[in-house]
Parts: structure tokens; C-alpha cells; sequence
């Protein structure tokens, strides 16, 4: 029988458990798996950082203190994922070495440029987070209040109470508060109802005085998904606020801020209806005009190019300064009457040259608020004639060529 083995040689040995190959093996498996665990948390990083820029952009995070939360959670899961990073692409370059290679200084050096590392990683995506999409948007002049958003609204005001703006469950101080902004910051708005007129001090005069019939609702994202998520991110408050834009400075332009759906505005006053512009009296110099539910009025003559006027196609609120604000644009009495004195032989007569007369428009129009007016649709035109030797002579025709929208502007103005 041949056999196995020659006599005097050694037969060859695999390699026992334990030996040198199974720790390079296991400690590459494990290697592995650190980086695995890197990748996990930076990709959540990375997905937690989209959505901190989306929900941002929606207006469903918000918030200094819920902001900065999120950011430091984002930062630390990242400084996470590049440890485990850092730590297995050493781990498998290392495998081999031994473990009394490096004195104790040398590693107490590497943990502490570890750490070091790992605090700068999680404070520079910070920083890159608030510079892709910061807290508060760059155009606003003030941060945003707690509690409200000022990011994907259709409006932004600053809260000018002296000691803050309360918010109501409805448009009018009958309703209760249901929450209260401080004092010069920004609260986003949705929509706008009308309800009960609030004097605007902000915008009164001697000459004039003006009433707000405005409640801006402040801005809520809308139910689903999205509300739940504001009210555990940011703890919106899901009840409908209401706030008086007499206690309220624009921040940006009035003009996308729409009126609420009659299921937006519980208990508010009807829309003003279209006013009705007597004929100028010539005794007391007055024209007066009237409008249901009208909380103001305001007067403008349009002055034509080509009438013999020397500021022609120009749009002039009918206002007097110094007669207080009884004759003068603004709030209406309890009937919707106001009325307003036509100086014509001082503001406008100078400007009539070499012609005998000339030829303007007066318009009515209810105002909202000061700098606010009503639909132009509401509003009333009158032509005049007007000459140094005859009382104004209505026209019975109105000429065309001039821009409603900049001559109701005109009529709301408030003098300061």
C-alpha cells in the first residue's frame, strides 16, 4: 500500500483558531460595519437636513428655540456618521498593527484632535444650514415673534402695540385673546377679514382721523400632515388668531394679502358697498359721499394732461391741512357719511395755465384702512369743470386715461 506520508517529513498544518488570519478577518468584518454604521448616519444627516430646508421654506418649522433644537440634533448625527467614518477607514488601514504601537500620550493627542475635529465638523454644517436657509428671511427689518412664521406667507407685519398685540378667536375686542405677540417683531398673515373698526393711531393726524376695520388672521399651515407636524416642531397654535391691523406696521406689500372665505371670517361686518358721491356744494365747499358699512372714506381729484393744468395726469387727495379732520378724508360717521372740503381756488386754479378752464375727476372711494382702500369697483366718479370766473360745473361725461388703482391710493393717504 503506498503511503500518505514519506517517512521523516512533517505533514502540513492549517491554521488553528485563534492564529493571525481570523483577527485580520474579524477585524476587517468590523471595520466594515463602523463604516456601515457611517454611512446610516450621514445619509440621515444628509435626509434631516433637506427636509430642516423644506419644512423652513413651508412654514412648518419655525421658531428660534425649535430651529436651533433641529439644528443641533442635524449637527450631532453628522458629527456621528463622520466619527464612525473617521474611525473605520482607521480601523481597517490598522488592522494589523498592534495596539502597543502608540504610547498613551499619543492616544490621549488623537482623542482630543478627534473631538476637536468632530465639534468643528457639527458647528460648520450649522452654519452652512442657516446660510442655505436661514431663520428668518434676509428682506424682513425684524425677526419673527414666537409662535408665528413670517416664511411662505402672503403678508408680514410688525407687531406695534407698546407692550405687544393681543390675538382674538374673532375680529373684534368682544372676542377673547387666545394669545399675545411682544412688542417689534414680525407675524405672518394669511388672510384678512373686516370686523369692528379700531381707531389707528398710527395714522391720525389733527387733520385726519382713521379707523381700521381690518383683522389680519395670523397664518396657520392647513389641517393633515402639515398642522401635526407644525404643532410637534414649532407648537403652533391651531386655533384661528385674529389681529387688528391698527396695531400692526406693514412689512411687506398689502397687495397679496386676499380677504377670507366667508369660513375664514366668523362674525364680520359685510364688505363696503359702492358709495354714492353727491354733488359739490358750492356754499360750504364740500362734497360729501356715503357707503354702507364704509369705516372710512377718501377723496382724490385726477387733473388730465392736456386741460391747461401744469401737473397734468397727476393724482391729488382732496385734503385741507388745518381744519381738523371733521371735513377732511377719513372715518365716516355711524351712518357711513363723510364729508370733505374741495380748496380748488388753492391748489388747483394756480396750477391752471393759459387756458380759460380745465377739466377733472373726483373719485369716492371707501378705505379699509388708511393707505388701504376698498375695491375700486365701490368706488364713485364725478368730471368737474373748473375756472378762475365760474363755480366747478359737473360734466356729464367722464373721460378716460387715468388708473383707478393709484387714484384710490391717493384718496386713502394718510399724512404721515
Amino acid at each position: 500500500m503506498e503511503q500518505s506520508q514519506r517517512r521523516g517529513e512533517t505533514p502540513e498544518k492549517l491554521p488553528a483558531p485563534g492564529s493571525q488570519q481570523a483577527p485580520n478577518d474579524n477585524g476587517r468584518f468590523r471595520w466594515n460595519r463602523t463604516l456601515t454604521a457611517a454611512a446610516f448616519f450621514l445619509s440621515a444627516a444628509a435626509l434631516a437636513l433637506v427636509a430642516r430646508i423644506l419644512f423652513l421654506r413651508w412654514g412648518i418649522l419655525y421658531g428660534a428655540s425649535p430651529v436651533s433644537h433641529i439644528d443641533a440634533m442635524i449637527g450631532a448625527v453628522f458629527a456621528v456618521g463622520i466619527a464612525f467614518a473617521a474611525l473605520g477607514w482607521k480601523g481597517r488601514r490598522d488592522t494589523q498593527l498592534q495596539a502597543s504601537e502608540g504610547s498613551p500620550s499619543q492616544r490621549w493627542t488623537d482623542w482630543v484632535s478627534g473631538i476637536t475635529a468632530l465639534i468643528g465638523a457639527a458647528t460648520l454644517v450649522i452654519s452652512l444650514m442657516n446660510l442655505l436657509e436661514p431663520l428668518n428671511p434676509p428682506t424682513l427689518a425684524k425677526s419673527a415673534c414666537p409662535g408665528a412664521r413670517d416664511s411662505n406667507v402672503p403678508y408680514v407685519g410688525i407687531t406695534s402695540g407698546v407692550d405687544g398685540d393681543n390675538s382674538r378667536e374673532g375680529p373684534a375686542r368682544a372676542y377673547p385673546a387666545n394669545g399675545r405677540f411682544p412688542a417689534d417683531c414680525s407675524v405672518g398673515f394669511s388672510v384678512y377679514c373686516l370686523g369692528d373698526p379700531i381707531s389707528d393711531e398710527t395714522g391720525s393726524t389733527p387733520d385726519e382721523t382713521w379707523v381700521t376695520s381690518r383683522w389680519l388672521v395670523v397664518a396657520k399651515q392647513p389641517d393633515g400632515w402639515r398642522s401635526a407636524a407644525a404643532r410637534v416642531l414649532s407648537g403652533e397654535n391651531s386655533q384661528p388668531q385674529f389681529v387688528s391691523d391698527a396695531f400692526v406696521i406693514p412689512e411687506t406689500s398689502y397687495s397679496r394679502l386676499p380677504l377670507g372665505r366667508p369660513s375664514q371670517r366668523p362674525g364680520t361686518v359685510p364688505y363696503p358697498s359702492k358709495v354714492r358721491l353727491l354733488p359739490f356744494d358750492p356754499t360750504d365747499g364740500v362734497f360729501t359721499a356715503e357707503a354702507n358699512y364704509a369705516a372710512n372714506i377718501g377723496f382724490a381729484v385726477w387733473v388730465p394732461p392736456h386741460q391747461g393744468f401744469i401737473n397734468g395726469n397727476s393724482y391729488l387727495q382732496i385734503f385741507t391741512q388745518g381744519t381738523g379732520p371733521t371735513n377732511n378724508p377719513g372715518e365716516t360717521d355711524s351712518a357711513g357719511v363723510k364729508t370733505a372740503e374741495w380748496s380748488y381756488k388753492q391748489t388747483l386754479l394756480p396750477l391752471l395755465q393759459n387756458a380759460a378752464s380745465g377739466q377733472v375727476i373726483i373719485m369716492a372711494v371707501p378705505c379699509l384702512a388708511d393707505n388701504v382702500p376698498a375695491r375700486t369697483s365701490t368706488a364713485a366718479l364725478s368730471a368737474y369743470t373748473i375756472s378762475p370766473h365760474a363755480r366747478p360745473a359737473r360734466s356729464a361725461s367722464i373721460p378716460g386715461g387715468f388708473n383707478p388703482t393709484q387714484m384710490a391710493r391717493a384718496a386713502c393717504e394718510a399724512h404721515t
